[in-house]
């Protein structure tokens, strides 16, 4: 059973320009980080990838305790494809960045489903979001393929997949693309941990991309599929 994809299409991160147009890639090299950068958004070339982050803490019998929640963008360094369970949640599946030592990842909340995951082009802009690399965290992919305490082992008819949504400045919906992470339907053993190109010319000129998870284990309180999404060398035209 083939549990990869393989690389198709791969392109370096290299910015093309020509007489009507320039390419930006973005590869998430700067800042450097050591592990990972979980509590901001991170703002590159005139994109803004964004983060929900709280801090939270509280005082028991004398002795300060803290917790945080976040949700959306993280920076990541970390290409652990081994260790299983949520402590490993900020790792890459493929075990490296497609391309240099750093890599972004999604984390989506379906408790703010429609704002939980966006790319967004600053002051209104409007441009084309050629293409980028994806493949699973090793959390979410350790978890379809064995299944854990809160996910099950995914067989015939399982999938995760994205909907990425492209709006313009003035929130008109435009078109939407789907991506599999996962896909056992039909027969198939698709379960991404390498690099794979998406290409994302079709939904043209956009002001924000937003990320969108469905899973085929979803219960009554959500996905219960881990809903992470490793990303690299973005691609867009301006």
């Amino acid at each position: 059973m083939t549990l990869g994809l393989l690389m198709i299409g791969m392109l370096a991160c290299e910015p093309v320009v020509n007489v009507h147009e320039e390419e930006i890639c973005i590869n998430f090299e700067e800042p450097v980080v050591e592990e990972f950068q979980n509590n901001q958004a991170y703002v590159s070339d005139n994109l803004v990838f964004n983060n929900s982050y709280t801090l939270s803490e509280y005082e028991w019998e004398g002795v300060t305790y803290s917790s945080e929640t976040w949700y959306g963008f993280s920076l990541s360094a970390m290409c652990d494809s081994v260790s299983s369970g949520f402590g490993n949640q900020y790792s890459c599946s493929a075990g490296k960045a497609a391309g240099g030592r750093q890599f972004g990842l999604f984390y989506y909340s379906a408790y703010d489903a429609d704002s939980s995951c966006f790319i967004q082009f600053e002051q209104e802009q409007e441009h084309v979001i050629k293409s980028m690399q994806i493949t699973n965290t090793t959390y979410a992919y350790l978890s379809m393929r064995d299944g854990d305490a809160f996910a099950k082992k995914f067989e015939e008819g399982d999938y995760l997949r994205i909907i990425f949504k492209a709006y313009k400045a003035n929130g008109d919906y435009i078109a939407q693309k789907v991506f599999y992470l996962a896909d056992f339907r039909e027969n198939k053993k698709i379960l991404l941990n390498s690099w794979q190109f998406v290409d994302l010319s079709s939904l043209g000129k956009l002001n924000k991309l937003s990320l969108h998870f469905e899973s085929s284990d979803t219960g009554i309180y959500g996905i219960n599929t881990p809903t992470y999404v490793c990303i690299d060398e973005l691609i867009y035209i301006k």
